[in-house]
């Protein structure tokens, strides 16, 4: 009996012909991202970690111990950058990703090009459309995309197809899988504003092809050079706009499945021949390989950004101050999240703040200084840890008003801004020394009176919900809870929704919380008078005491009708007061508080 073999039908390589040798490739897309994280010049990312040592009530740090990171490729920070929220490099100085390409510029005044910052990135400024439009044959249905820009120098316009290749339908080569090829023709020509010059006809380009076999889909990129001078079209040309793509398949559309030939136009790029210093921008840059992602990664980067004044006295990361401060700052600026000093550049900064509209010559900065101080002072962090009282770490990324932007600044240390005798000043909601509190008494106020007012129950809330930038978790936004028990038993549960701007602590959210639930159960009631000369002594912010006759029996304040002052001499010194002060227990010390100008007050 006759044998008879079964043909094994033949199937050709996978991939696309390059022209490069006689071999086939795959197609292989990168995209470059540039990541802009804020004005320069910024501290950097970070390299390494800090152990503090602190007492509770100092101001500042006792002592602190650095631990950096171990270089990776040269450099520290690589652990500071974060691809879908893992790390670039571990804590095990292992790559996490393959074919990692980087490049970071703190956005110093004269910049830095990306290419001299790693040589595998490009300096190219590039815009992509996404468009995934099926391409068909024949002249009816070519695709013309129009670029209205006159610095485009170049065009790529990418080609995909998604399974290609052809099915073998010979009796002797039956069911063989080969290369099939698809042919296109590109074409351009310049537009005008001046309908004069009207608009010429195409101008062609060169004509290409896809040739191979893919299961997977492959991207060819066709690039269109536009430096060169057609018809007069010239960069100069004041009419000039930009410039019309032709695209257009030749081989006809398959009409039997034996064949796949579909085309799409997946997206076009347009090219920029520019070259970026990338002045005062701090700016990291990443290339990405279709191999290893499917889609662009989300970015995140650790960093320490402005650099600001910070008084010359002061240690940004002790976060100490030595001496009695003269006024000056230190000749070079520093990274510090002292709300103060950040609120102060914010104001005097002639590039992002007001400092084009603002002389620093009418910033208060000694009160600043004293808030800066109050901010760095060390408190229980609630977790059984010390921590300073305020921080600030935050971009701005939106325009705002001026005023609103200064006040928010300003309320992440518990402070007003207001302006007042050509200056500018920070109010701040701190204990304040009792022995310098102003004095109003019936005798100093209009016709004795002070009128009282309460606050509304409902006004009055019980819990909030402090909303904040949770630095543990990717800075991610998080919600603290805060109640006031003993407020919620006489009022019930009223809940406040508050933001702590620029808080990325814990434990400053939940302080943020108490402090504003006590100041409305604190101080419920308001007191309004009118008062004479000296009530123009006080300033926004300041606490004053009042003795008010009508509320208590006991007289504790009033004028002044004479005084002699005799401490040269060795007498006695004589203050008549306008009435007599009785009720005074023997054996007992009293203390007498005196307003008045200094220079009635000069033996």
């Amino acid at each position: 009996m006759p044998t008879t073999s079964t043909r094994v039908p033949v199937e050709a390589p996978e991939g696309i012909v390059t022209g490069i040798g006689t071999g086939v490739g795959v197609s292989l897309t990168e995209i470059q991202v540039l990541d802009m994280l804020g004005e320069g010049e910024i501290e950097g990312l970070v390299t390494g970690s800090y152990t503090y040592g602190a007492t509770l009530g100092n101001i500042g740090y006792d002592s602190y111990l650095f631990s950096g990171y171990e270089p990776v490729g040269g450099v520290r920070w690589l652990r500071s950058i974060y691809w879908n929220e893992v790390p670039v490099v571990n804590s095990e100085n292992k790559f996490n990703f393959n074919n990692v390409k980087l490049a970071f510029t703190p956005g110093k005044p004269l910049g830095a090009t990306i290419s001299s910052l790693n040589s595998n990135l490009s300096d190219d400024l590039t815009v992509s459309r996404s468009l995934g439009e099926r391409l068909r044959a024949g002249a009816d249905f070519a695709k013309i995309y129009r670029i209205i820009n006159r610095d485009c120098k170049a065009v790529a316009i990418n080609i995909k197809v998604t399974s290609f290749g052809q099915n073998n339908t010979t009796s002797q080569a039956f069911g063989d899988i080969e290369q099939t090829t698809v042919t296109f023709q590109l074409f351009y020509r310049p537009i005008y504003s001046n309908p004069s010059k009207g608009v010429g006809n195409f101008i062609f380009f060169k004509e290409d092809e896809i040739k191979g076999k893919v299961s997977q889909g492959f991207i060819k990129s066709l690039r269109i050079s536009l430096n060169s001078d057609p018809d007069g079209a010239t960069y100069s040309d004041p009419d000039f706009l930009g410039w019309e793509i032709k695209i257009q398949r030749i081989t006809p559309d398959a009409t039997t499945s034996y064949i796949r030939n579909q085309t799409f136009i997946d997206s076009l790029t347009e090219i920029y021949d520019n070259t970026f210093l990338y002045p005062n921008s701090a700016i990291v840059a990443s290339k990405f390989s279709a191999e290893y992602f499917s889609q662009v990664p989300a970015r995140a980067f650790e960093a320490k950004l402005l650099k600001v004044k910070i008084p010359s006295n002061y240690d940004p990361i002790k976060k100490s101050y030595t001496g009695t401060w003269d006024g000056t700052f230190a000749a070079n600026k520093a990274w510090t999240d002292n709300p103060a000093w950040c609120f102060y550049d914010l104001l005097t900064n002639k590039r992002y703040g007001l400092g084009g509209y603002i002389e620093e010559s009418l910033v208060d900065k000694w009160t600043l200084y004293e808030i800066a101080q109050y901010c760095d002072t060390m408190v229980s962090d609630g977790f059984g840890g010390v921590e300073p009282r305020f921080t600030c770490n935050l971009i701005i990324a939106s325009r705002e008003e001026a005023y609103k932007v200064i006040n928010d600044m300003a309320s992440v240390f518990r402070a007003i801004t207001y302006y007042s005798a050509g200056a500018i000043y920070a109010a701040q909601d701190r204990p304040r020394d009792k022995e310098n509190f102003f004095i109003f008494t019936n005798a100093n106020v209009e016709n004795g009176d002070f009128t009282y007012s309460s606050s509304s129950r409902r006004v009055r809330h019980t819990v909030a919900v402090v909303r904040y930038n949770d630095r543990t978790n990717f800075y991610k936004p998080a919600v603290e809870y805060v109640e006031d028990v003993e407020g919620i038993k006489r009022y019930g549960i009223r809940e406040i929704d508050v933001t702590a701007f620029g808080c990325t602590s814990r434990g400053q959210a939940v302080r943020w919380g108490r402090w504003a639930l006590l100041s409305e159960t604190l101080e419920t009631e308001t007191i309004s008078f009118t008062a004479g000369f000296e009530g123009s002594f006080l300033r926004p912010g300041d606490v004053f005491k009042v003795f008010d006759t009508h509320r208590k029996t006991k007289r504790h304040g009033g004028r002044v009708n004479s005084m002699t002052i005799n401490s040269p001499t060795g007498a006695a010194s004589t203050i008549k007061l306008d009435m007599e002060v009785t009720g005074f227990v023997s054996n007992q010390l009293y203390s007498l508080s005196l307003l008045t100008p200094s220079y009635f007050y000069d033996p």
